[in-house]
């Protein structure tokens, strides 16, 4: 475990050295921002709306409020944004040490290759971290403003660490499948944008393939966490999906340290 957090320290300081992870940072804090403002005004105009109908509807009063308006779709944005901005975030981990020769280096020395594979994890978990709790200020920003719920923002805040969790995984693996760190960015993000893409496609396939598409999809998933609904299976998707492409990455380096 020592090795591994050595590793882990290392990899994290030359993310946060490299320009890349400010840029990724940059944009992830725009766009949300961009989003973010333009989902309050929406409100502001949709409330002002209500409350000059003067209506009564349970359906409408609930749809104006700050959490089913603003907070639930703002946490699906970004975890949407996350998914696009992660494979670029992890694309350097393995694919660095293969292409500048470092890799036979790491994978012969006496560390285990479950403990390079948590290490190069950690960092990029640690980098995507950072990401979700910058955006945290865009949530607090409504104690200002109004009173939103605070259960839903915590639990939604829970699905975004677990999402980040799986798409880091994702990203991990794919950067030990190429020496090129483009080429693994491009490959972990065509993976996550058909998991992406399994929601929407999930009902034109078919009463039959309709649950299993959304079972795989990624963002369905975080569907209930934006709600404010915690849910175990929804929890043990992204766990399972950080686990197999762990287990993806570890088998692939072992096939490196054996040749």
């Amino acid at each position: 475990m020592r090795a591994a957090l050595a590793i882990a320290g290392r990899e994290l300081r030359a993310i946060f050295l490299s320009p890349i992870a400010w840029v990724l940072l940059a944009v992830y804090l725009v766009l949300g921002g961009l989003l973010y403002y333009n989902l309050l005004v929406s409100f502001a105009r949709f409330s002002s709306q209500v409350l000059g109908a003067g209506t009564e509807d349970p359906q409408i009063l609930a749809a104006a409020s700050l959490n089913q308006f603003v907070v639930r779709s703002h946490l699906w944005a970004l975890c949407v944004l996350l998914l696009l901005l992660t494979p670029f975030l992890t694309m350097r981990l393995l694919s660095e040490e293969r292409r500048t020769g470092t890799a036979e280096m790491l994978l012969t020395s006496p560390v285990r290759t479950g403990e390079v594979v948590l290490g190069k994890y950690l960092a990029g978990l640690a980098a995507a971290v950072v990401m979700i709790l910058l955006s945290s200020h865009y949530v607090l920003f409504l104690y200002a403003v109004g009173k939103p719920e605070l259960r839903p923002i915590l639990v939604g805040f829970l699905g975004l660490l677990l999402a980040a969790a799986g798409f880091v995984a994702v990203g991990l693996f794919a950067s030990s499948l190429s020496d090129n760190p483009a080429v693994a960015a491009v490959l972990a993000l065509g993976v996550l944008l058909a998991l992406l893409l399994l929601e929407v496609l999930a009902p034109a396939a078919g009463p039959q393939w309709e649950g299993l598409l959304r079972a795989l999809s990624a963002t369905d998933h975080f569907r209930d966490f934006a709600k404010g609904v915690l849910s175990l299976s929804d929890a043990a998707y992204y766990v399972s999906l950080a686990a197999a492409a762990l287990f993806g990455t570890a088998r692939v380096l072992e096939s490196h340290r054996w040749r």
